[in-house]
C-alpha cells in the first residue's frame, strides 16, 4: 500500500502497535483532494472486506452495504484517516459516496450501495499492491 498512497502523494508511516497512518500530502502533489478521497474510500472498503475473511474483489461486486453500516467513520482505526482527508461527518461521507455514483461506479437504493463492475478496476489495483513481490517479505510493504 505504501507505493499505491505516494503516488497520490501521500507517506503511510508506521505508528505504535501496527496501526499505520498518512502523514499529510506532500507539497506540489498533483492528486486532486478529490481523488485522495474516492482513493482512500475504496481502499478502507477493501482492507474492512478481507479483515472480514471476504475475497474484497468479488465481496465489493455481489453485497450490498448499508451507508449507515460502513466502517469508515464507526472504525476508530478508518475514521482517523478519514478524519486527515478532511471526511469528518457523515455529510462528508455521503458526498463521496454520491460522487461515486455521479462517475458510476456505483447505484443507491434505499440507502444501500451496490458497486458496479467498473469498480473492479480500482479492486484489482488494491489486490496487486497488498500481494508482496517475490522475495519480498510482508512487512516489506510498509
Amino acid at each position: 500500500y505504501k507505493t499505491l498512497f505516494e503516488t497520490l502523494g501521500y507517506t503511510l508511516s508506521d505508528g505504535s502497535a501496527g496501526i499505520y497512518f498518512f502523514e499529510s500530502a506532500k507539497v506540489g502533489s498533483t492528486t486532486t483532494k478529490q481523488t485522495r478521497e474516492l482513493t482512500l474510500f475504496l481502499s478502507i472498503l477493501y482492507d474492512h472486506l478481507a479483515d472480514e475473511g471476504k475475497d474484497p474483489i468479488t465481496a465489493i461486486l455481489e453485497i450490498r452495504l448499508d451507508i449507515k453500516d460502513l466502517p469508515h467513520l464507526t472504525k476508530d482505526q478508518y475514521k482517523r484517516l478519514m478524519i486527515n482527508v478532511g471526511v469528518e461527518d457523515s455529510k462528508d461521507l455521503n458526498r463521496i459516496i454520491k460522487r461515486f455514483q455521479k462517475y458510476g461506479f456505483l447505484t443507491i437504493e434505499d440507502d444501500t450501495i451496490l458497486f458496479k463492475q467498473s469498480v473492479s478496476r480500482f479492486t484489482k489495483m488494491f489486490a496487486e499492491y497488498s500481494e508482496p513481490e517475490k522475495g519480498e517479505s510482508p512487512s516489506d510493504e510498509y
